[in-house]
């Protein structure tokens, strides 16, 4: 479980991260992802490392159990961009 001091902020991201109708072989995340806008990424960005700062400051880390949601993760690969010398 999640300390009440993050609670809200992780619900509010999550919310943000799955807002958006899911198409065929896609889950609501991936949906969203997709059509998130630079500005938007940025916040949920922001707003999960706020999350896990204060966490850290809480020194709750250790006691965060992850439930797995039973729906199967899309790997979405990196790519680094080679230097153009």
């Amino acid at each position: 479980t999640l300390p009440n001091e993050v609670r809200d902020d992780f619900c509010t991201l999550m919310r943000s991260l799955t807002r958006e109708r899911s198409l065929r072989g896609e889950d609501a995340a991936v949906a969203t992802i997709r059509k998130l806008s630079a500005s938007e990424a940025d916040h949920c960005a922001t707003l999960l490392i706020e999350i896990f700062a204060r966490m850290s400051n809480l020194n709750m880390l250790d006691d965060v159990t992850v439930v797995p949601s039973g729906a199967s993760a899309q790997v979405i690969p990196l790519f680094a961009a080679e230097s153009r010398g």
